[in-house]
């Protein structure tokens, strides 16, 4: 198992979720890149409802470490 540390994150939030709502959740990686010998992820990710309405935007830099 990998070791994750979240660098950076920013998310937005357009409407709100409600109790019993079907939601789906989306992430797409951006780019893989290596920075002071580190490995790092660049995602950006959504949640939609059922209409196919955005309710929130994010995107993060996560470090990638090999686990033991």
């Amino acid at each position: 198992m990998n070791r994750q540390l979240w660098t950076a994150a920013t998310w937005e939030f357009y409407k709100p979720a409600f109790v019993g709502q079907k939601l789906t959740a989306w992430l797409r990686v951006l780019d893989k890149y290596w920075k002071r010998n580190k490995p790092y992820v660049l995602t950006e990710s959504w949640c939609e409802d059922e209409k196919g309405v955005r309710l929130t935007d994010g995107d993060a830099r996560v470090e990638v470490a090999p686990g033991p």
